[in-house]
């Protein structure tokens, strides 16, 4: 005869398995576990948006530096808010310095929002040299309150991430 782990009975008389306390208990631990593991991906979600403005925003500086080289033409950059999301818009000048028509207006991610910029207005250019009109200090800030900071270097142009 066979016994399970209940004395006194054999699997013929009693079925084997899991009883509802048990299956309670096990979705309940699986359920905790999951909930900590949620909060501390939305953590993680955040900074690497805001790493990913930084990014972004260096990319962008730095494509206009080479451009407004290649080209012998200066940009304007100007940070503005349009519908509650901070972001970049991008005028390009003709030869005898006036904007040409048509801008670009590229955002920040979602969650992303310029927190400080050094000078006011929020604006730079970048003549055909490849160097800033000024240098400046932009604040990128997310939702957590976690910062980057970027310098551009007056007389070079050159971008440091802090």
């Amino acid at each position: 005869m066979v016994f399970s782990r209940y004395l006194g009975s054999n699997l013929n008389d009693h079925s084997s398995g899991f009883t509802l306390i048990e299956l309670i208990i096990t979705v309940a631990i699986i359920a905790i576990i999951a909930s900590i593991t949620l909060s501390q991906g939305a953590k993680w979600i955040d900074s690497i948006r805001l790493e990913q403005g930084a990014r972004e925003l260096v990319a962008t500086l730095r494509l206009l530096q080479n451009r407004a080289i290649v080209e012998e033409k200066s940009f304007y950059i100007r940070f503005v808010l349009v519908d509650n999301q901070w972001g970049c818009l991008i005028k390009q000048t003709d030869s005898n310095g006036l904007f040409e028509p048509g801008q670009t207006y590229q955002p920040f991610p979602p969650g992303i929002k310029l927190e400080y910029f050094s000078t006011y207005p929020q604006e730079l250019y970048l003549y055909p040299t490849g160097a800033p009109s000024r240098g400046a200090t932009i604040r990128l800030a997310n939702i957590k309150g976690q910062t980057i900071t970027l310098t551009i270097v007056p007389a070079t142009g050159r971008i440091q991430v802090k």
